[in-house]
């Protein structure tokens, strides 16, 4: 049986009241029950509409078909937003508005990521560029465990022992972030030739430096997700690689790039 979708157009509202369709809405979680009416966010009625045939009519009846509920809810990527939804429906996941969590629980009561902007200390940095590797390495042991301790740039040592070693290596992300705003010193080569070395590498290098470099500044911590098959896992600001207890030490969320000129079949 196709739900019905109860529309008014002036209110911008969208409403299930038969009683079928609202028990069949509330098992399949969609929208949210007041005095046994559901109420339905766009996203949700616009894919009632697309993937279980609703039917959308106005109190005299009008029949309203998906574009015309859409042109109803005009928003910045609104199709976007819309196919967003959708993907993450058809895998079997319910996505909510947070406006529904806030009015729900308070805003007072929401969770919050703790945010930032990098404040580097000055440091005479100097290291040696390794082309072919992609890495430079920093063989200043007091500078290099610096940089690693205090804000996560390279790896200090050995991963998760860092007392076996004394050198830092840095990736080249963390190697042109902070030759551009740390005015770290490449013994033996130039930013123009770190990028050149990357780019034969790495055909959309640059985009992804960009999005590395945009996190960094706001505080976030990024460093490669290739083990999770993507580009960046992120920390959030305040994470350290020697603070095991610290509550964000262990990261969260991951990020995957998708540069404008790259093409996916």
């Amino acid at each position: 049986m196709a739900v019905k979708i109860e529309f008014e157009p002036r209110k911008k509202s969208l409403t299930v009241s038969e009683p079928e369709s609202v028990s069949s809405l509330v098992n399949g979680h969609y929208g949210y029950m007041k005095k046994g009416v559901i109420h339905l966010f766009p996203e949700e009625a616009l894919y009632l509409m697309d993937i279980r045939n609703a039917r959308c009519h106005d109190s005299s009846l009008n029949e309203y078909k998906f574009n015309q509920v859409a042109a109803h809810f005009v928003a910045k990527k609104q199709m976007a937003r819309y196919f967003t939804y959708k993907d993450w429906r058809d895998r079997g996941l319910i996505p909510r508005q947070v406006s529904e969590i806030c009015e729900k629980y308070g805003r007072n009561n929401l969770k919050k990521y703790p945010g930032g902007k990098l404040h580097l200390d000055k440091y005479a940095i100097s290291a040696r560029f390794y082309a072919d590797d992609l890495w430079s390495i920093v063989d200043d042991e007091t500078v290099g465990k610096e940089l690693y301790e205090r804000y996560w740039f390279g790896q200090f040592g050995s991963y998760k022992a860092e007392q076996r070693g004394k050198l830092s290596k840095l990736d080249i992300y963390e190697t042109l972030f902070l030759v551009r705003h740390a005015k770290m010193h490449i013994e033996n080569s130039s930013e123009q030739l770190v990028i050149k070395a990357a780019k034969r590498q790495h055909k959309y290098f640059l985009s992804l430096y960009d999005v590395y470099e945009d996190w960094r500044l706001h505080g976030f911590v990024l460093k490669t997700g290739f083990k999770f098959g993507t580009h960046f896992r992120l920390y959030f600001p305040g994470a350290s690689p020697v603070r095991a207890n610290d509550e964000w030490v262990h990261s969260k969320h991951v990020i995957h790039c998708f540069p404008r000129e790259s093409k996916l079949l």
